[in-house]
């Protein structure tokens, strides 16, 4: 147990027992208090065989609790979770050999695993993710290589780079749901502090109302009223976040404020403080929010770098799920994925002035996310953008903004190459849609039933200089491929000097190169 400040070991091995649950633990004597500048480098922790009673408890190679400024650096760490971060700040956490063995109940969640507390400015790279012998082949140990999530923090501004498997295979226990997989995932666990109107803003300031009319009933969704926050009067109130973070709730610094409609549309900003109902931001806006513009102020996880890492054999290679703004996913290579190669997602579940923390449901936006230079083989679907809303929610704004895909490679596709639906019939009254703004440019997409498909609640698309080519049958069905697909025809969805090209390299009559509704037309 690294207790104090500074504190470090290395060039050292770890046998545990059957009794043992953790290898190594960095956490200050008075959690939740932070403890900084510790360092574990390059030691092997094995045998830590213990059962697990709950999840406080995870069988794990190297645990931190509330460290910055840490150092988990070429190790070797076996466990059910060889490194769980339990809050992390400027950390690097790097060349380390991680294999996950499964002694009790399911496989760890995550290779690298951060549980609802924040992980912020860390250095997340060159580990490897590996199978114990004997269980290289096949059978899962590890359900992810990189799970994080948000809840009592955010995930903010990491670089997660260079990390890939050594024929580690990710997804759950064989006769279980396998909804798992993700290989590097972002899913929140989100906490809404407020949904509704501003009464004003400055350049760097928003202020909120003291106090709301009740959210109209079919408006709550997934939240009950007795969870949304009252005075004295009874009157319905926006969440107000503690300063200090405790064991229910995010510290006031971990929210980010987004901007939903208006001429202000789109733009997060990071609270910094709060001054009676009025909110101090990181930096000035670069549009003013007007009075009476919609924001939600909830975790999120914003803008971190995914490059250059390798995923392998799972469900997804990476998912964005839910709060991802402002992140970017380059140059990653992804392969075998029994569903998309890059699973981009916002979601709406309810429209209540707040929401208390809550796995998988909320306001979500997936806003200005660019996803560029990836390459994919042998997934259900290159990339699918999509939001999950309740449909008898109104549709105030957008779930997904734009968003760019550029320069990515996807082929052998057993869907579309790029899938982009709001799964919902029509737009709503308020002249936003669930998809809009997304620029998807210099792609190439080959071997795939349909090529780009638009489908559903999706305006302001962009499709320009993509390439599509259809040259190995990925389908027995007789129907001829599509290379661009537009459901909706009088949607505006721009295609500019794209090219489609069949198994001799250039025009077939076999392809149908853009189908508008049901109808069959060339390229523009």
């Amino acid at each position: 147990w690294l207790a104090g400040d500074g504190a470090g070991i290395g060039r050292l091995t770890i046998l545990g027992s059957i009794q043992t649950n953790l290898g190594v633990v960095v956490r200050h004597p008075q959690y939740p208090r932070w403890i900084r500048d510790c360092r574990v480098e390059e030691i092997v922790v094995k045998d830590c065989q213990g059962k697990q009673a709950e999840r406080k408890a995870e069988n794990c190679g190297v645990r931190l609790f509330h460290a910055e400024h840490a150092i988990v650096r070429g190790c070797e760490l076996w466990g059910r979770s060889p490194l769980f971060l339990s809050g992390v700040r400027q950390s690097d956490l790097s060349h380390n050999r991680l294999v996950s063995v499964t002694l009790w109940g399911g496989n760890a969640e995550g290779y690298i695993n951060g549980r609802n507390e924040p992980i912020e400015e860390c250095i997340i790279e060159n580990n490897v993710c590996a199978s114990p012998p004997g269980a290289k082949g096949g059978g899962p140990t590890g359900r992810r290589m990189i799970w994080l999530s948000t809840g009592r923090g955010s995930v903010s501004h990491n670089w997660i780079a260079d990390n890939r498997e050594d024929r580690a295979v990710f997804g759950g226990v064989a006769g279980t749901i396998q909804n798992v997989g993700e290989i590097i995932l972002f899913e929140a666990c989100q906490r809404i502090a407020y949904f509704g109107p501003i009464v004003t803003a400055d350049k760097d300031r928003i202020t909120l109302p003291s106090t709301l009319p009740a959210t109209p009933e079919e408006w709550l969704g997934n939240v009950k009223r007795d969870d949304l926050p009252h005075d004295a009067d009874g009157r319905e109130t926006p969440f107000w976040p503690p300063r200090e973070e405790n064991e229910r709730e995010a510290a006031l610094t971990e929210y980010y404020v987004t901007v939903l409609d208006g001429s202000a549309l789109g733009q997060t900003r990071r609270i910094v403080d709060l001054e009676g109902t009025t909110y101090r931001l990181d930096r000035p806006w670069q549009v003013i929010p007007p009075a009476g513009s919609r924001v939600v102020i909830s975790t999120a996880f914003y803008q971190n770098h995914i490059v250059r890492n390798r995923t392998v054999d799972g469900m997804t290679g990476i998912q964005l799920w839910i709060s991802c703004i402002e992140n970017i996913v380059s140059d990653n290579e992804i392969a075998r994925q029994r569903l998309p190669a890059l699973y981009l997602y916002g979601t709406c579940t309810t429209l209540a002035s707040s929401m208390p923390m809550t796995w998988n449901r909320g306001i979500g936006p997936l806003y200005f996310n660019h996803i560029e230079g990836n390459h994919a083989e042998e997934t259900s679907c290159g990339v699918f953008l999509t939001s999950g809303e309740s449909g008898e929610l109104p549709l105030l704004f957008p779930r997904c903004l734009g968003n760019v895909l550029r320069h990515n490679g996807v082929t052998k596709n057993r869907t579309a190459g790029v899938f982009m639906t709001g799964n919902r019939s029509e737009s709503g009254k308020s002249g936003y849609t669930s998809v809009m703004g997304t620029i998807a440019e210099f792609n190439l997409v080959r071997d795939a039933l349909r090529g780009f498909h638009v489908a559903n609640s999706v305006e302001g698309t962009v499709l320009r200089r993509n390439h599509v080519y259809f040259w190995y049958p990925v389908s027995l069905q007789t129907d001829p491929p599509v290379a661009f697909q537009v459901n909706v025809p009088d949607s505006t969805t721009v295609l500019e000097l794209n090219s489609v090209g069949g198994i001799s390299g250039g025009p077939s009559r076999d392809i149908v190169p853009l189908l508008r509704g049901d109808q069959r037309t060339d390229l523009p």
